[in-house]
């Protein structure tokens, strides 16, 4: 069975519109995923910091060591320890006093469906406390 002239040419037409539409629609993805603006690795800890420090919640900690410009530390949540460590070298102008004297209580903020992410300092809030909160006071 035969098309009439009209019908093909219209289908075979039409097919070509189509593909080329999905050519042009991927070439344009492709275009955009090169060419987009990437993030260095700095700037997406700098935003996890940020966003740790807004929206986290807040726990009592021990920063249990300081190694060069990093402090480490533990906490619970939920009853579940947890140990981690934060690298200091890009906010060391927001640390009060000397690295060394960090070691002992600290507060800190984790993310609440993901624990484990959490941070002691951040741009706009520090839970370190100086070295002054953790002497005693003289009576």
């Amino acid at each position: 069975m035969e098309m009439p002239f009209g019908l093909l040419e219209i289908v075979s037409n039409w097919s070509v519109s189509v593909g080329a539409a999905v050519l042009a629609i991927a070439f344009a993805a492709t275009t955009i995923h090169l060419f987009r603006k990437r993030i260095s690795p700095e700037e997406a800890e700098r935003l996890r910091r940020l966003d740790v420090g807004t929206h986290g919640r807040l726990v009592e900690g021990m920063a249990t060591d300081v190694q060069e410009n990093t402090v480490y530390f533990t906490y619970s949540v939920r009853g579940v320890e947890y140990q981690a460590a934060q690298d200091l070298s890009t906010l060391l102008d927001r640390v009060p006093g000397a690295l060394h004297t960090l070691i002992g209580p600290i507060t800190l903020r984790y993310i609440a469906n993901n624990p484990a992410n959490s941070v002691v300092l951040c741009e706009k809030w520090s839970g370190l406390r100086s070295v002054f909160e953790n002497e005693p006071k003289d009576a």
